[in-house]
């Protein structure tokens, strides 16, 4: 079922925003989410609710909105492509000159759009991102609130130059112009689709933005939480989005520009310790697929970058690798603390090398650790 928007909406002389709205499994939330976008007091909306393949009621209450509001388009997947495939489908039934994204378990401030849009109208920029408001559902409660520190600039540009300006790749605090949005796809079937969108649409369109400290988005933390699940299996997604990102900036002819940001970020993805909860065996997939993504680059561009170098530079990852990498590091990081006497320092200096003969590392971890 698809409905189209009325006339009287696009003769509207105000901008028309595309609101897309993924819905999978999410009945319990979905009205106060709908709730807070159609009676939003910016009206001039195209909302574009997928339907995920949800197991759930979510369609009946879809389809009940859509009766009483003909500013809803319902598209309905066949197959299930997770939160990038039904962003993508959103992206391309869009028609409005700017595009925004909602959660459909989390919900907006009534007034957010008029205020965001008014924004990017006085300063006519790319994107406008806001402040997050998460709260946990169980108690009600705040357990964080992201908003900017402050209003950012009232125009910045991003570009290799500054790429780390921006704070926050959560897609559902912004609204776009939908021009540049249009040459980035979301990558599909994993999580943390959000982390690759935002890195490839910085660094293709280099965008003018501007920042609103205000929180008006509400986000949700709770058990099915679309994209909320950070632990265990999930995070084995982050090799697939890297991945991602390598192969958008390859096709773009990028790649040279944006390289020592990539492997910035994936370096700091290749988790080897415990720190974040996850098992083991899910850390074994992780880095194993960071081993795989090494293979793009040579040692000189690595070398900057311990871990991945590391991981380049051993056979396989298994249980040993990455408990070695753990030991190896402590060892010298103590190294490095000038409390230790240079006797102490030389004798670990000693069976560290003997230790990396003998798994035939050594050569590549001296390169690792800058020795000579």
């Amino acid at each position: 079922m698809k409905s189209e928007l009325s006339p009287e909406v696009r003769q509207s002389k105000s901008p028309l925003l595309s609101v897309v709205i993924p819905v999978y499994n999410v009945e319990k939330y979905l009205r106060e989410c709908l709730d807070s976008v159609v009676n939003q007091t910016y009206k001039n909306l195209e909302i574009i609710i997928v339907n995920d393949c949800s197991p759930d009621n979510s369609e009946a209450i879809i389809l009940e909105y859509a009766e009483k509001d003909d500013r809803i388009v319902y598209i309905k997947h066949e197959v299930n492509t997770f939160q990038g495939g039904a962003r993508n489908t959103g992206i391309d039934r869009a028609t409005g000159e700017y595009i925004t994204f909602v959660d459909s378990d989390d919900y907006l401030e009534l007034n957010a759009y008029e205020i965001v849009v008014q924004k990017m109208i006085d300063t006519d920029v790319d994107f406008c991102m806001f402040g997050t408001i998460c709260f946990d559902e169980q108690t009600k409660k705040e357990f964080s609130r992201a908003d900017l520190n402050s209003d950012l600039p009232n125009v910045f540009q991003i570009t290799n130059k500054n790429f780390n300006f921006m704070r926050t790749s959560h897609s559902c605090n912004k609204i776009f112009k939908t021009a540049g949005v249009k040459d980035i796809i979301y990558p599909e079937n994993i999580k943390y689709e959000d982390t690759a969108f935002w890195f490839k649409y910085q660094a293709y369109i280099k965008p003018k933005g501007v920042g609103i400290s205000k929180g008006l988005y509400h986000y949700r933390n709770h058990d099915l939480a679309s994209t909320s699940n950070h632990n265990s299996k999930n995070r084995v997604d982050f090799g697939y989005v890297v991945e991602n990102i390598y192969d958008f900036l390859k096709y773009k002819n990028i790649l040279d520009d944006y390289r020592d940001d990539l492997l910035k970020f994936a370096d700091r993805w290749c988790i080897f310790n415990d720190d974040h909860g996850i098992q083991i065996d899910t850390n074994i997939k992780l880095l194993s697929l960071m081993k795989k993504f090494t293979n793009h680059f040579n040692d000189k561009e690595l070398f900057p970058y311990k871990k991945l170098f590391y991981l380049k530079n051993i056979n396989e990852v298994n249980e040993y690798t990455i408990d070695f990498y753990n030991e190896l590091n402590n060892e010298y990081s103590a190294l490095n603390d000038m409390n230790i006497t240079r006797r102490v320092r030389r004798l670990v200096k000693i069976e560290a090398k003997r230790i990396l003969k003998r798994l035939g590392l050594f050569d590549a971890v001296k390169k690792l650790m800058g020795r000579k």
